[in-house]
């Protein structure tokens, strides 16, 4: 049953289906309210803490609880949940003000990282590379979204696709001349005024199996 008075159940296994792609389970949790997310343990215990002046070592368990919940832990990018909630805010910035804005969705494959998936020690390593070029290349405040594996999303604004293309080109040079066997596929979809999170995952989703499917010929 919902705790919220007038909020329909919400099933949790939908974003979390297995079956589904992490495209797809990003696409389920854009279904869900956008910003707003139940307060887990670690929010009330930080929240209490704030109220009733707690010790640091509280306040620093509750942050890194916080930090394990939304955040990568190998990356220390947006984890899938809030990083959908960071994305659709982008989408409903960009409808309200009419700017510009693009997603880009990232595939690291190589020998490390097999079909995408990290692979130990040295997969972690070209993940946080990845991460760290993308971050390097962006704004701070342009969302970068860990899905699983290597796989991310981006979301640039005020950035035409031509831009977001050439940007992308340099991080794909950089890593493939830093990590040798390593590459990086990147598809794209451009924000459309009837778009939502669900639609511009499903046409970015479609434009970086067709940049898998070139680059492997």
């Amino acid at each position: 049953m919902s705790d919220r008075r007038g909020e329909p159940d919400h099933d949790s296994t939908d974003e979390h289906d297995v079956s589904r792609s992490p495209l797809e389970q990003v696409a389920a949790l854009a279904r869900r309210t956008p910003n707003r997310f139940d307060l887990g343990p670690a929010d009330r215990e930080l929240a209490g803490a704030a109220r009733s002046g707690p010790s640091r070592e509280a306040v620093d368990a509750a942050v890194a609880e916080l930090k394990d919940t939304y955040f990568d832990l190998i990356t220390g990018v947006f984890g899938q949940e809030l990083g959908a909630a960071a994305l659709e805010r982008e989408i409903v910035r960009a409808h309200r003000g009419g700017g510009q804005l693009v997603f880009a969705f990232v595939d690291v494959h190589g020998p490390s990282t097999t079909a995408g998936r990290s692979d130990g020690v040295a997969g972690d390593a070209v993940l946080r590379e990845v991460a760290d070029a993308l971050r390097q290349n962006f704004r701070s405040y342009d969302p970068i979204v860990r899905l699983e594996g290597g796989e991310f999303i981006c979301a640039v604004s005020s950035c035409g696709v031509q831009a977001a293309r050439e940007r992308f080109r340099d991080i794909r040079d950089r890593i493939a001349s830093a990590r040798a066997g390593v590459s990086v596929s990147v598809g794209f979809a451009v924000l459309e005024p009837t778009d939502t999170l669900e639609t511009l995952t499903a046409r970015g989703g479609a434009d970086l199996r067709h940049a898998r499917t070139v680059a492997v010929r």
